[in-house]
């Protein structure tokens, strides 16, 4: 009798299992069906759909900026710039698993990236003064604080690849198949850039005055 029981529950345990993976599946398979008809009508060049893309999307893509960059103007210029990319060029987006969203931040790593070369013999970066939208903004924290410009600066010594990674998977919580699409890289090559990032980074937070 105990057997058939237990038989009976696990059969039960087995069906709830399949049920949740069913719902998750269609889930997965509604949104995708919502973007790929978004992406129709941004390609019919449909008003609507790009006020949506655009509201949507906007604040993601200026952080990941401005988070590059640590300048709100040319932030907010270069996360514009994505969007007038994406409508020059949505005719050639082909929806094949790759959101989106990764496809906007793929050209916004690419501005990003034209614009550090154009600037890198006149680039400042500000570290320690001025409103940074993205700090903790809690009066009473101030070792937390502390502790976020450190983790700061630090990613800004890295090389140019280490901070994309860093801040792509671990501010932005992208994955790293997102992040090998919007840098152009194999997953592989990903992975092995953040574990060298992250050993950099640990070494840089346990003694500052270390350049490498």
């Amino acid at each position: 009798m105990q057997r058939l029981q237990d038989t009976e529950g696990s059969e039960r345990d087995n069906r709830v299992t399949v049920a949740q993976r069913s719902e998750s599946s269609l889930v997965i398979l509604h949104q995708r069906t919502d973007e790929q008809q978004l992406i129709e009508a941004a390609r019919s060049l449909s008003p609507e759909a790009w006020s949506a893309i655009y509201d949507t999307n906007f604040p993601k893509i200026y952080n990941y900026v401005y988070r590059r960059l640590e300048d709100h103007a040319v932030a907010e210029d270069l996360a514009s710039h994505v969007f007038l990319e994406a409508l020059r060029g949505i005719g050639g987006f082909q929806y094949r698993g790759v959101s989106l969203l990764a496809w906007l931040y793929r050209i916004a790593h690419n501005l990003t990236c034209d614009h550090l070369k154009r600037n890198a013999a006149h680039r400042i970066v500000p570290l320690e003064n001025g409103n940074h939208s993205h700090e903790p903004q809690v009066s009473d924290a101030t070792e937390q604080v502390d502790t976020w410009q450190d983790v700061t600066r630090a990613i800004r010594r890295l090389p140019e690849d280490h901070q994309q990674v860093l801040i792509l998977r671990f501010i932005e919580g992208l994955p790293v198949a997102t992040v090998a699409v919007i840098m152009g890289k194999r997953e592989g090559t990903v992975r092995v850039i953040q574990h060298r990032a992250l050993g950099h980074m640990r070494r840089l937070l346990a003694d500052p005055r270390k350049e490498n």
